[in-house]
């Protein structure tokens, strides 16, 4: 509380912006890139939006709130896109906010690698080093997500003994 009340108070900076030009510049030093994105709640809905849009889906019956809330619900579950629709296969408005969510994933692919490898390896788990390395280089070689190419391991030849 005294650093927030202190960066307020001097006119400096905010808490928030504080933490990330802390994050920003020494960002290296656990792993990542300083180009991350933060999102807020106008990114995420502007997002949403679009991809309703894309989809054809009439905000006026399915308001992009709606989609907001499930997909953080899903989120903090631990959910995929794929694992999300397979709980909620027979509901048909659960199964809209699925592909909405597995677009909204694929919009966010650079934030989305970031937390996806902060909850791999933050702190050491058995995925090793190696082994997202490879993940990562068959991600980047067939344009899906580093969470896509790990939900599907088995399917790659070069990932089967590192999830065996």
């Amino acid at each position: 509380m005294f650093f927030r009340v202190f960066f307020f108070c001097s006119g400096r900076s905010n808490f928030h912006s504080m933490c990330v030009r802390i994050l920003r510049r020494y960002a290296d030093r656990i792993g990542y890139t300083n180009e991350f994105a933060i999102y807020d709640t106008d990114d995420e809905k502007r997002v949403i939006k679009d991809i309703m849009k894309q989809l054809q889906i009439d905000p006026k019956r399915y308001p992009e709130k709606m989609f907001m809330a499930k997909i953080s619900d899903a989120k903090e579950k631990y959910l995929s896109p794929d694992e999300f629709e397979s709980e909620h296969a027979t509901e048909f408005v659960m199964r809209k906010v699925a592909d909405v969510y597995r677009e909204y994933q694929s919009r966010l692919k650079p934030a989305d690698e970031i937390r996806l490898r902060r909850i791999i390896n933050q702190p050491k788990r058995s995925i090793g080093d190696k082994t997202l390395a490879v993940a990562t280089e068959i991600a980047q070689g067939i344009g899906e997500t580093l969470f896509e190419v790990i939900s599907h391991a088995d399917e790659f030849e070069a990932l089967k003994t590192h999830f065996a």
